[in-house]
């Protein structure tokens, strides 16, 4: 049975431990464990709720090496990473205890990783490095952004000593919990295992918004009348206008790494409609667009007409090209699919774009 099914299906099972190992933590005094304080404001339980599930690998930036379960299957360690080591794969459940923090799953066997209290023995996770920390409640965990975006620090939701949260820490070759610092061993990147493509996106125009609109000057010129009579300069203002629009994609979950083989693709991109003045934003045409890349795009965009003026004799006048920018955000959803097994999760995030609508020519007189 493929092991993403079995993760699902059997993730909220417990086992116990070596009569040694009970005996070890039912030394802990029954009032070590403190329950924890308001999750910190730089996390947000809801981006990973979708990833629950999803098998996933976890690397340490300062090492390269990789999370997994050592030999005895009771230690977390570093090791280089081997593709056909399961060892190396864990996983997120929901956990029943708190809304905002999760047990973390070792796939191979399918058991939670971490010691509840010393009446609820889960599989037993031994930390080298410090002694003082072994015994710490590590059955609930939240993954907080680091300083790096991009990277995770893995904090132990419950309170230990001195009522503070402790986050995993790097050595060589180990791992231990230590007191949050955002230090580069102390960072890690969580990266999904399968071959993923994005499968689907879903903009929310309906909570699309406008967030700035002006009157912008693109580009300018100068023409002189050197005559003894008026002028008449017809402006069509072709290439004094820009054509297309910058616009990108940004997750609002940054530390889940899906590696794409191709981020190009073809969607439908919302565009801004206009009702006697009122700027709406609906769905537009197809576009191929880059997902990882800032991008351009470009609509049927046109001035909003040509331009005729009369240059009085000998005088010379600038003539300045603006347009109305517009610049409007879209919520979406991104839907990412493992190719071999059929797993999807999803990611939400914002996608922004400027966009171009009214164009004015304006002349103005140079004095010499």
């Amino acid at each position: 049975m493929n092991k993403f099914y079995v993760l699902i299906l059997f993730f909220f099972c417990l086992i116990s431990c070596s009569e040694d190992d009970e005996i070890r933590f039912a030394e802990v005094p029954s009032d070590y464990f403190v329950n924890d304080l308001e999750a910190p404001q730089d996390y947000n339980a809801e981006d990973w709720h979708d990833f629950t599930g999803i098998p996933f690998y976890v690397k340490s930036v300062a090492s390269g090496k990789f999370l997994s379960l050592s030999d005895q299957q009771n230690t977390l360690i570093l090791k280089d990473f081997t593709e056909t080591d399961d060892r190396f794969a864990f996983g997120l459940s929901n956990s029943a205890y708190d809304e905002d923090s999760f047990t973390l799953i070792s796939v191979p066997d399918v058991r939670e990783i971490g010691v509840g209290e010393n009446s609820d023995i889960l599989q037993p996770v031994v930390f080298f490095e410090e002694e003082n920390n072994q015994f710490q409640n590590t059955q609930f965990w939240r993954i907080l952004p680091s300083k790096n975006e991009n990277y995770s620090l893995i904090q132990n939701a419950n309170l230990g000593e001195n009522n503070s949260n402790f986050v995993l820490e790097s050595a060589e070759s180990s791992v231990f919990l230590s007191a949050k610092n955002d230090a580069e061993n102390q960072q890690f990147q969580i990266i999904p295992r399968g071959n993923f493509e994005i499968y689907d996106i879903e903009f929310l125009v309906d909570e699309g918004e406008v967030t700035n609109s002006e009157w912008i000057m693109v580009n300018s010129d100068t023409i002189t009348n050197s005559s003894e009579e008026i002028m008449e300069f017809s402006d069509p203002d072709e290439g004094k206008f820009p054509k297309s629009f910058t616009a990108s994609f940004a997750e609002n979950n940054q530390q889940i790494s899906v590696e794409l083989e191709n981020d190009s693709f073809q969607t439908r991109l919302p565009e801004i409609l206009f009702d006697n003045e009122e700027a709406t934003i609906d769905t537009g045409s197809r576009h191929e667009v880059n997902y990882k890349e800032a991008f351009e795009w470009t609509t049927n965009f046109e001035s909003s007409e040509n331009f005729t003026f009369n240059i009085p004799p000998q005088a010379t006048y600038a003539i300045n090209y603006s347009l109305n920018k517009y610049h409007f955000e879209v919520p979406y959803k991104v839907t990412y699919r493992d190719s071999s097994s059929g797993a999807r999760f999803s990611k939400k995030g914002i996608w922004e774009t400027d966009y171009y609508y009214q164009t004015n020519v304006e002349l103005s007189e140079v004095e010499e």
